[in-house]
């Protein structure tokens, strides 16, 4: 299946870089120029044990590639997984700007059946205003929402993403699990079924 991974730091190359090894085709998108060139040369922004290997495997066997190019990247996806690594202020805060910006970027070019699947931390709520912000932009998309906590550590990323210690998808709509259900079954463990609200 074709995804794209939004948001390409910590959490989001550990995502690209695994689900393309698993098989997939995956396109990552972020809006830093020079983080994306050297991603495409194989190159992480931070050190995770494994995850050079993994990456330049994945960008050298063509499973995996990243741009600037938010409609691109979107374009016949499945699923869209939303992983910014949301930053914080002194305050324990978010600042959810970067995320709103490119799910508007995004949101015209979405397929009608595409599943946006937020794994970035966002209060609660955030997942129904990003709804509205994508069927503003692109009235005839129904694909769904989904979302799961983050479960990545640094030093553990790979291992956390292929086994999440907190496996719970959430989401309103059933069709979302079905659609989910490739990705999904690519970890080996069971998966727990909620309320996108709940998750």
């Amino acid at each position: 299946m074709k995804i794209a991974v939004v948001g390409c730091w910590h959490q989001g190359v550990v995502g690209a870089a695994c689900l393309a090894d698993l098989g997939h085709a995956v396109a990552g998108y972020d809006a830093d120029a020079a983080r994306v060139a050297k991603l495409n040369e194989g190159k992480p922004p931070l050190f995770e044990p494994g995850l050079d290997e993994l990456l330049k495997k994945s960008v050298n066997s063509g499973a995996l590639c990243f741009s600037t190019d938010a409609a691109g990247a979107v374009r016949g996806a499945s699923v869209v997984m939303v992983m910014h690594d949301t930053p914080v202020d002194e305050n324990d805060r978010s600042d959810l700007s970067i995320i709103f910006s490119d799910v508007k970027a995004m949101a015209p070019s979405l397929g009608t059946e595409t599943v946006v699947y937020v794994t970035a931390q966002v209060p609660v709520g955030t997942c129904d205003e990003l709804a509205s912000v994508i069927r503003a932009a692109n009235p005839a998309w129904r694909g769904g929402m989904a979302y799961s906590p983050e479960n990545l550590r640094l030093g553990q990323a790979i291992e956390r993403f292929l086994r999440p210690p907190l496996p719970a998808v959430g989401a309103d709509d059933p069709a979302v699990f079905v659609r989910l259900k490739p990705l999904l079954d690519c970890c080996p463990v069971p998966w727990k079924q909620v309320g996108l609200r709940t998750a």
